[in-house]
């Protein structure tokens, strides 16, 4: 999954209005297609700086110069309306911020970047800085972008039986050829090369972080051992490569296991715009409740 930041503009109409009718806060959201983009958190900050080393002023006092320096930061979260559609999402581009000051339009210069820590429900989150922000503005005209998803996404297993250990050996499954090109087995330790191939306008992806790549050699009694090393290698989105190394085994291989994510189907763009996201320059009060 990519995350992108760029400064052209350009998108759909597809939500406005932060503010309530009756002026209370709304979250900032937009829907397109099957996703959801919702500005979740907005934080501030602002720098006065007085400096007096000005020219003197007519009256001999030295003249003060006041820098005001804003910087905003939104924290964006992306929500899918299906398993399928969550998987399937493979770039989240911010295109433009736009903001009204002094009866004009200007566009605003955002730097950004996935956030690391998880939610229960969001497929993506994400942060927008905008570093130099204008001191009298008070919400964001339009922020605006694009999510690139691909049409059909799923989980798959894809088992090629060793048998002999005679190379090599195919194993089709669904839209994917799976082939054991080398392996080699020498009592307690075992070498193999496993190669993938999908259409070429599909993409298959390593999900998994704890070294395995994903793969695992099943005994004949369904027993797994995961690699001590290798690599994973993607020459096209559409092609992988296993080489990995499985030590301290205690019986001999029946089959490799591999499992990985497939993103098929035609690849689409959902662009999206958030119109009226208020930035407000102080804390909004809260509403007394009533003595009884």
């Amino acid at each position: 999954m990519r995350f992108l930041i760029r400064s052209s503009v350009g998108a759909l109409v597809l939500a406005a209005a932060a503010f309530a009718a009756d002026g209370g806060l709304r979250m900032p959201e937009a829907k397109t297609g099957p996703y959801r983009v919702v500005v979740d958190r907005i934080s501030q900050n602002t720098n006065l700086t007085v400096n007096y080393a000005g020219p003197a002023s007519a009256l001999g006092q030295p003249a003060s110069n006041v820098d005001v320096r804003r910087m905003v930061q939104l924290q964006l979260s992306v929500f899918a309306a299906t398993k399928e559609a969550g998987m399937g999402l493979t770039t989240f581009q911010v295109s433009g911020v736009s903001v009204d000051s002094g009866g004009r339009v200007l566009q605003l210069t955002p730097y950004g970047g996935p956030l690391d820590n998880p939610s229960e429900n969001a497929v993506l989150r994400a942060y927008l800085y905008v570093p130099v922000f204008p001191a009298t503005v008070r919400e964001v005209r339009a922020l605006e972008g694009q999510i690139i998803g691909y049409e059909r996404s799923k989980q798959m297993e894809i088992e090629i039986p060793i048998g002999d250990g005679a190379v090599p050996r195919v194993v089709q499954k669904d839209d994917i050829k799976a082939t054991l090109r080398e392996y080699n087995f020498d009592g307690d330790s075992a070498q193999v090369v496993v190669w993938l191939e999908a259409p070429a306008n599909s993409s298959l992806v390593n999900t998994t972080t704890d070294g395995s790549y994903g793969m695992k050699l099943v005994d004949v009694l369904g027993r797994t051992s995961t690699p001590n090393g290798g690599a994973f290698i993607n020459p096209r989105p559409h092609q992988a490569e296993y080489r990995l190394g499985f030590h301290s085994l205690r019986r001999a291989p029946a089959a490799v296991r591999v499992q990985l994510l497939y993103r098929g189907g035609e690849r689409r763009t959902y662009p999206f715009r958030i119109e009226g996201i208020p930035v407000p320059g102080r804390p909004v009060p809260a509403k007394a409740s009533p003595r009884g």
